[in-house]
């Protein structure tokens, strides 16, 4: 898998770690561990956004033999309708592999059914999804978080599976 723009932040961001570390700085060092997971959360819930109406814009593109009906999914299907696509405290993407038709989601189902870690893949993306729900939600500044950057920026790699099967199997 090819860097992106969250490996960068989170390497950046180890880096700041190790600085603080290295110069003795233990409680600017916490609060900036604190303060980095809900930035790592907002980036990769941010950058998902992106991946998904980029992934389905593309094919959208690619399929639509009019300029009209393009622009009419684009603008009406996908502008600010990400948040409705999942069902965030879900553990599976049923919901948003319907949206494309009853027998993408049969499809999908059976293929997410006998693959542990595709379906491993798709909870943490919900779950990160949901996570950065409770933190825009429920008072950013007060909200705390229950785990390590390491393992949000682990789950963010797991989940970046998810979206690549997506993409594949929408474009088979």
């Amino acid at each position: 898998m090819s860097m992106t723009i969250i490996d960068n932040l989170y390497n950046r961001s180890l880096e700041i770690i190790k600085f603080l570390e290295n110069q003795n700085e233990v409680t600017y060092k916490s609060d900036y561990e604190e303060w980095f997971k809900k930035i790592l959360i907002l980036s990769v819930a941010s950058y998902f956004e992106s991946l998904v109406r980029e992934i389905i814009l593309k094919f959208t593109e690619n399929q639509a033999k009019n300029i009209y009906i393009y622009n009419f999914i684009r603008n009406k299907g996908i502008e600010r309708q990400y948040h409705t696509y999942f069902d965030w405290d879900s553990k599976n993407a049923n919901r948003f592999f319907s949206l494309f038709g009853d027998d993408f989601k049969k499809k999908c189902e059976k293929i997410i059914k006998s693959d542990l870690e595709l379906e491993n893949s798709i909870k943490a993306f919900l779950e990160l999804g949901q996570t950065r729900n409770q933190l825009v939600h429920l008072n950013f500044a007060a909200y705390s978080l229950s785990k390590t950057s390491d393992e949000y920026y682990t789950e963010y790699r797991e989940a970046m599976k998810f979206l690549s099967f997506f993409e594949g199997e929408l474009n088979r």
